[in-house]
């Protein structure tokens, strides 16, 4: 299973950070995050859900969120960073010829896309991008919105890192 790193320790995975610690303090601030198992491989509906609104619109998303509780703008990236750390590992690395930094940028893309394009990939990993070297800009994703809003709705960073 892929990690997700946190910024304390840089090194963690969901079912371990909450034992982490290093970090213990830093996911203490956090209202009370549920990880997922490592076996769920799709986000909950209502995290579709807030990504078809945003129509693969970064302003939309941050809208979006701006509307929602401190815990609900952490679960939502919470279920994004799952969703995409479960496609940094095989079978869906096989079918890329990237750079770590490329099959992340790839695998937030992926998220980014919708819950359609999710579900296609999980079910057909070979219809991953092959390469990030491509005309689509895959560094163009909904990740870093909830950062956004979480700073400048609440006033501190939130540390849940990808």
């Amino acid at each position: 299973m892929s990690n997700v790193k946190c910024k304390s320790c840089e090194l963690i995975n969901w079912s371990t950070a909450k034992n982490c610690d290093r970090c213990r303090e830093s996911l203490e601030k956090l209202p009370n995050y549920e990880y997922p198992p490592l076996s769920q491989k799709e986000p909950p509906e209502w995290s579709w859900q807030i990504i078809y609104e945003a129509d693969k619109n970064p302003s939309k998303l941050f809208d979006i969120l701006m509307q929602k509780s401190e815990e609900e703008i952490c679960n939502f990236q919470g279920e994004f960073i799952q969703a995409a750390a479960d496609l940094r590992d095989e079978p869906f690395t096989d079918y890329m010829q990237e750079s770590e930094d490329g099959i992340e940028d790839i695998s937030l893309w992926v998220v980014s896309q919708g819950k359609e394009y999710y579900l296609n990939i999980l079910e057909n990993p070979n219809d991953i991008p092959y390469s990030s070297e491509d005309d689509t800009n895959y560094e163009e994703t909904l990740v870093e919105v909830a950062y956004k809003v979480f700073e400048e709705k609440f006033g501190q960073e939130l540390h849940l890192m990808w």
